[in-house]
């Protein structure tokens, strides 16, 4: 559940009761977008979301950091920019350390660092205990070719089966 206090300065009229439903990433996405918003004024935070064609008044900006307004994917993703970070930036629990714990939505607590990977699709050295995820799922397909072809280089066996899977998939080598 959200945890995040109220504003100092509401009027009593102007606060909200934090969404029930609101479970751990939502709370990280309120938290980080004031900790990054810092002492940004809502009014700029709210000028640069309107430039960006997604404008969010400053009060939504204040439900959205209380827990009283949830954040949809377009909203993230126009935060993220006009924060100046990525959307997983905003997505990942705030750790000091990579071995912090922090909770995910579906997912029990774990490394900060293992999170962080997971989000990033960082596959270079393997998963630990993650949700199950699929770099030919998860990856751009442009990623993924190229990660396999690095692969494939290294191991004849495999560059069978990615030529095998281009076929399948009618995937080109980007280059038409």
């Amino acid at each position: 559940m959200i945890s995040i206090a109220y504003a100092h300065r509401m009027a009593d009229a102007e606060k909200w009761d934090p969404i029930e439903s609101i479970d751990a990433t939502g709370t990280a996405v309120a938290r980080n977008i004031r900790r990054l918003r810092g002492d940004m004024q809502y009014v700029k935070l709210a000028a640069r979301l309107e430039d960006l064609g997604r404008p969010i008044p400053t009060l939504g900006l204040r439900k959205i950091e209380s827990g009283g307004r949830r954040v949809d994917v377009d909203d993230l993703v126009a935060l993220a920019v006009a924060l100046e970070v990525s959307p997983e930036t905003l997505l990942m629990p705030y750790a000091e350390n990579a071995d912090d714990e922090v909770q995910i939505t579906g997912w029990h607590p774990m490394a900060a660092g293992e999170v962080w990977r997971w989000m990033q699709i960082d596959i270079s050295s393997g998963w630990r205990e993650f949700p199950r995820l699929s770099a030919e799922k998860a990856l751009p397909a442009f990623m993924y070719r190229a990660l396999m072809e690095e692969k494939a280089a290294r191991m004849p066996a495999l560059k069978a089966k990615f030529e095998e899977n281009k076929r399948k998939y009618g995937l080109s080598d980007g280059d038409d």
